[in-house]
């Protein structure tokens, strides 16, 4: 990717009534400074029970794009055959002035030395986030990495003070303390969640993309160090450009999605259990990881409690969770689930399976169409949802000892004396053996009429 999220990256709500907020200043090069901002916020609204009221109008744009109109305003969009509405967001606070990459407009100073004004101001922003505002009109806050190269190394040790002068920021002064030594830098990227000591490959790489700036030019060589949680140096060596910019990525004819030269620093023979940080010279620190056997087991917990998470026809309930929700989309609540003759086969596009689907009703309905998993923030459950399950059997038969406890997931079926990776596996199975018909074929899944 080349638009790199730093570690303070925020929704920016604590600024989102007003200027934009200044989140943090840090080193990206001996002669950079990169100053870190979010401007501007959504404010969803829930969905609600739609109360018809007089003069209220409904625009239809497509069979499944109705907006409201209220008073001679478009209020939101109308769903679940009109019974609910889901108004349109807001969009809070201002956007980053234009006048950011002015240089006269900023000016860093210290003790004992004339006032510094950038030699140019370079910028990368990128939305996070989509507010919808009306019927097609949007509105998207922004993260912004302004990156301020002087004519003057920074010392070490020194405080310094950054000023903005006429701009629409929250704060028109920023102290600055100076300490590549310690301070994290955006240029030096490394797994967060750490490495296993006996991982064949342990790599920090070390690069900057500033956006209008293009790729940051550090040299032939960078000084990278590994240092422990006391700062004591376990690991050194010099490194060179390993990816230059002008060279395609792998597979690719012409992309090069970093676009700037790549080091890589290796520290393989590191196999001392504990907690690390990358250190370059001149340049900053990584955020601090593992090298521990248990490295990985924070992203397998997160991720299949996320399918848990996703489960359709079970409450959600604690001690399971403290996300609760009622069951639903099961046939015992009243849902009715109709039986139609359209197949996966017919290689219909979503717009045609909206309409295909109840055109196509057997007559029939099916009681035992329940389960699954739901995705992409809609309701349908398909065999290709399968994958998942595909996946998690793999790393069972790959490393069974590794996935043998029936207690970590913490799922309904926890305890029973299967591992929880195959309770999981078995929740997903379950949705397509209860619908397999007496002729051993399976359905596809289950649909709704529209997302």
């Amino acid at each position: 990717m080349r638009y790199l999220s730093l570690i303070l990256l925020t929704c920016c709500l604590s600024a989102a009534e007003g200027q934009p907020e200044v989140l943090a200043v840090q080193c990206v090069a001996p002669d950079v400074l990169a100053v870190v901002i979010d401007s501007q916020a959504r404010q969803g609204f829930a969905q609600e029970p739609y109360t018809p009221q007089a003069g209220d109008e409904v625009e239809a744009w497509s069979e499944h794009q109705r907006f409201l109109k209220r008073t001679g305003s478009a209020i939101g969009i109308l769903i679940c055959g009109d019974t609910m509405l889901k108004p349109f967001d807001r969009h809070l606070g201002e956007p980053l002035s234009a006048d950011a990459t002015v240089p006269d407009r900023w000016q860093l100073s210290a003790p004992g030395q004339a006032p510094l004004t950038p030699v140019v101001i370079h910028r990368k922003s990128k939305p996070t986030a989509t507010a919808r505002l009306g019927t097609w009109r949007f509105g998207y806050p922004q993260h912004h990495v302004l990156y301020l190269r002087f004519d003057h190394q920074f010392v070490a040790g020194t405080t310094y003070q950054l000023k903005a002068t006429g701009l629409n920021l929250d704060r028109s002064s920023i102290s600055y303390r100076h300490q590549p030594d310690q301070a994290r830098s955006e240029a030096i990227h490394v797994n967060h969640l750490g490495f296993a000591p006996k991982d064949p490959a342990k790599v920090a790489y070390i690069s900057l993309w500033m956006g209008t700036g293009g790729g940051h030019d550090y040299g032939p060589s960078l000084n990278c160090e590994l240092i422990n949680e006391h700062d004591e140096v376990v690991h050194s060596a010099t490194v060179a450009i390993t990816h230059p910019a002008t060279q395609p990525d792998a597979g690719r004819e012409k992309a090069n999605n970093v676009g700037a030269d790549v080091y890589r620093y290796r520290f393989d023979a590191v196999t001392t259990p504990g907690t690390y940080r990358v250190r370059v010279q001149g340049i900053g620190c990584s955020t601090p990881f593992q090298i521990a056997d248990t490295a990985y087991d924070a992203a397998y917990i997160t991720a299949s409690r996320g399918l848990y998470h996703l489960r359709s026809g079970i409450a959600l309930e604690q001690p399971f969770t403290s996300w609760t929700r009622p069951r639903c989309f099961h046939p015992d609540d009243g849902v009715v689930i109709n039986a139609t003759t359209v197949r996966s086969a017919d290689g219909l596009n979503q717009g045609e399976v909206f309409k295909a689907l109840p055109a196509h009703r057997t007559g029939a309905t099916r009681s035992d169409a329940w389960g699954g998993y739901f995705d992409a923030g809609d309701w349908d459950r398909r065999t290709s949802h399968l994958s998942a399950s595909m996946r998690q059997l793999e790393l069972f038969s790959m490393l069974p000892e590794a996935f043998a406890s029936d207690t970590e997931l913490n799922l309904p079926e926890s305890g029973n004396g299967i591992p929880d990776i195959i309770d999981e596996v078995r929740w997903n199975l379950d949705c397509y053996r209860r619908m397999q018909e007496p002729g051993g074929g399976i359905p596809h899944g289950i649909e709704s009429a529209e997302h």
